[in-house]
């Protein structure tokens, strides 16, 4: 199970979310940094690809978040 995750966030699990966030075929906003910190440019990222897959669109990299 993967850990929840939003701004402040760092590590293993945040950078990869960033891998899985830029390699997105539909993603508009600009690539985040692999670094495994949860900024505000992985924050947007997450944003949106949660309005994109009818979740709810708070930024917290949750269970459904990570189940999409």
């Amino acid at each position: 199970m993967q850990p929840m995750l939003r701004i402040g966030s760092r590590g293993e699990a945040v950078e990869t979310l960033q891998g899985a966030l830029n390699l997105w075929p539909q993603r508009r906003s600009p690539e985040s940094v692999e670094d495994g910190i949860f900024c505000s440019k992985t924050h947007l990222a997450v944003t949106e690809y949660q309005g994109t897959s009818s979740l709810v669109t708070d930024g917290i990299v949750g269970p459904q978040t990570w189940k999409e």
